[in-house]
């Protein structure tokens, strides 16, 4: 009798123990193959349009703050720390913008500017986090870029510490672009960046913007990249832009051409270390498809990803590194063919579509380390371009296992580790995300 009741509360825990498991198993398979997914161990901070809301595991969500009546969100930032977010909202009668702070961990926050109706507004933290610059101006929106009028204008400093304000009198400068340092702003006037002394707006470097779009600077704040346009003549006498990619020094000086218009290069990004540039270049063989491209900062050259497997040629664009550097997501489009001859007319453009081809997206996750690739999301494009499973859009890395993507219908957190899944409604505008320690 004592060694049947002993079997049966060894039953009893085994049964607690697996129900309670259940609610903690990253994703069960089932002999049907369907994916079971589980609750996910995540924060997530978003609006809804009504306020900036907490979202977790544990908790329904939680509103931690309301917008003001009438009231619209119109712009984000989250400090280094992801202990604050900077914020803009937009009064629907008046258009007439409210920049404010709200610190996460005590959630108090706190209107540090108001900025009138039809001026453009930019704002950017510190590294360190205790500091927005934030500046405001009129201007004309031409074809290339923002041109600054003179009139009212100003760019000031606020404190997440204290909140004090202080303006900095950049007279010539409307824009915040980018902080080199605690020290050092990076503002501009449509035409020129200038690197400024954070106390006085005193100038120790300027920039020509002009034939430079997407000027970046390197982690280290050493270094720029930067694309020209150049206007290429077709055989029939059109003309199209093809872009080139340029590295200079940080205030321009020195600038080399590293991949040049017959590639084609777009979407490029500097690796987390700075020592490399990644972007998607145009085949030389192939017209329409593209490639991964990484240049080299210390070995001073490009290397391209030319890939070609059982499925064809793929179309690689739109590289994201992961926040430690070692792995690469890209997308890759297929189109499914049947034979090389099939492939080789495709993109030479003389393949005709027929009834049986399809196109294929998927996110492939590249690690550098071991050139291994493997596909994260898959989806399917058919000849009218209808999607049937649709893949979206890369938002961002949230760590080096979590990658965030979205799309009209929703937006997912992937884990590459768990290979688990989470979905959430694209009414939640996601501002911050965070993965919840185990």
């Amino acid at each position: 009798m004592r060694l049947q009741l002993y079997q049966e509360a060894v039953y009893i825990l085994i049964f607690v123990f697996l129900v309670g498991c259940s609610s903690h198993i990253t994703n069960v398979t089932s002999s049907a193959g369907v994916r079971y997914q589980r609750s996910p161990d995540y924060v997530i901070y978003y609006s809804d349009g009504t306020g900036i809301f907490e979202s977790n595991t544990t908790t329904i969500d939680k509103l931690i703050f309301r917008y003001p009546s009438n009231t619209r969100g119109f712009q984000w930032e989250v400090s280094p720390d992801s202990k604050k977010i900077a914020f803009s909202l937009v009064d629907n009668d008046f258009e007439e913008t409210t920049l404010s702070i709200l610190d996460l961990i005590s959630l108090k926050s706190w209107q540090i500017k108001k900025i009138p109706k039809g001026l453009h507004f930019s704002f950017k933290w510190s590294p360190d986090s205790k500091e927005l610059a934030v500046a405001y101006a009129s201007f004309t929106d031409n074809k290339y870029r923002l041109e600054y009028r003179s009139g009212v204008a100003d760019i000031f400093i606020t404190s997440s510490v204290d909140s004090t304000v202080k303006s900095i009198g950049c007279n010539v400068s409307k824009s915040v672009n980018h902080w080199l340092t605690n020290n050092i702003l990076v503002v501009g006037d449509g035409n020129f960046l200038y690197g400024v002394n954070r106390q006085n707006c005193s100038t120790l470097f300027s920039l020509n913007m002009i034939d430079k779009t997407k000027i970046t600077f390197s982690p280290d704040g050493t270094m720029i990249f930067y694309f020209t346009n150049v206007p290429v003549y077709k055989e029939s006498g059109g003309k199209i832009d093809m872009t080139e990619l340029y590295l200079a020094n940080y205030d321009g000086k020195q600038p080399k051409k590293i991949i040049g218009y017959r590639y084609d290069p777009h979407h490029a990004s500097w690796s987390p270390d700075g020592t490399k540039i990644v972007c998607d270049v145009r085949s030389l063989e192939w017209t329409d498809v593209r490639h991964i491209a990484i240049y080299d900062l210390v070995a001073g050259k490009a290397s391209f990803s030319t890939e070609e497997n059982d499925w064809g040629i793929p179309i690689s664009e739109k590289p994201f590194w992961s926040p430690d550097g070692t792995k690469l997501l890209y997308d890759q489009t297929y189109e499914l063919l049947y034979g090389r001859s099939a492939y080789e007319t495709f993109y030479d453009n003389t393949y005709q579509t027929g009834s049986n081809s399809y196109f294929v997206l998927h996110k492939t996750l590249r690690n550098l380390l071991t050139n291994q690739k493997e596909v994260i999301l898959e989806g399917s494009i058919h000849q009218n371009n209808l999607l049937t499973q649709a893949v979206g859009e890369t938002v961002f890395w949230i760590d080096k296992q979590n990658i965030l993507f979205g799309s009209a219908q929703w937006y997912k957190i992937y884990n590459i580790l768990t290979k688990s899944v989470y979905t959430f409604s694209p009414d939640k505008h996601p501002i911050l995300i965070k993965q919840l320690s185990k």
